[in-house]
């Protein structure tokens, strides 16, 4: 029922150890499953606890990633439209002063990603171009994320390349190495999905051009 999923996820919110917050996670997995769905109540529980700042609730925020993580692997298809929701918050908290706060964020969107089928990929773009109120650290994820995309979604990836390539090559000349660094390697990974040879053929050099002008 909602009332028990609602109560296993804020069980796991309470919890003061690791070892009690890894067992509650799995039990609130194991119910949503044998739910067949995440309830409104409870998705709006998972959404706030993400949402809170300051050192405080760091706890809170970091096991709210974990669960959704835990969905995903446990629930599979049937987590992905609600799951798609929280990269937003998985990306603003790429910017959390408490790291396992972004370890655990980094780790939801990364294994959502990987999971989700090919076909799904318009429905995560609309996040990943969506940079409003995210700070640098949330670019570098999505450069990660588009090489990931790219290796497994090749032809995907190539519909989707009017969204991606603008966004991309912005951020190839960031004032911060790592993002520039991750948005030129997404750039050469993304174009490479493209079928016109003709075009193939310069982006390599595309690519160094823009990284030396940077």
């Amino acid at each position: 029922s909602s009332s028990l999923a609602m109560s296993s996820f804020s069980k796991i919110i309470s919890c003061e150890t690791v070892d009690a917050r890894t067992v509650a996670i799995a039990e609130f997995a194991a119910s949503m499953k044998s739910a067949g769905s995440v309830a409104d109540d409870v998705a709006a529980d998972m959404l706030k606890s993400m949402s809170t700042s300051g050192k405080a609730t760091a706890g809170e925020r970091e096991a709210a990633f974990l669960a959704a993580r835990a969905l995903v692997t446990e629930m599979g298809a049937v987590s992905y439209p609600f799951l798609t929701s929280l990269l937003m918050p998985a990306f603003k908290a790429m910017a959390d002063k408490v790291k396992p706060v972004t370890k655990a964020a980094s780790a939801f969107a990364t294994t959502l990603v990987e999971a989700m089928p090919s076909s799904a990929l318009p429905a995560v773009m609309v996040h990943i171009v969506n940079d409003e109120g995210l700070k640098w650290q949330a670019s570098q994820l999505k450069m990660e994320l588009l090489l990931k995309i790219a290796a497994k979604s090749p032809e995907e990836t190539a519909r989707q390349l009017t969204l991606m390539v603008p966004m991309v090559a912005g951020l190839m000349w960031h004032d911060k190495p790592a993002v520039k660094d991750a948005a030129i390697a997404a750039m050469s990974a993304v174009s490479s999905c493209m079928e016109n040879r003709d075009i193939e053929d310069h982006i390599t050099d595309l690519t160094s051009e823009i990284g030396r002008a940077s």
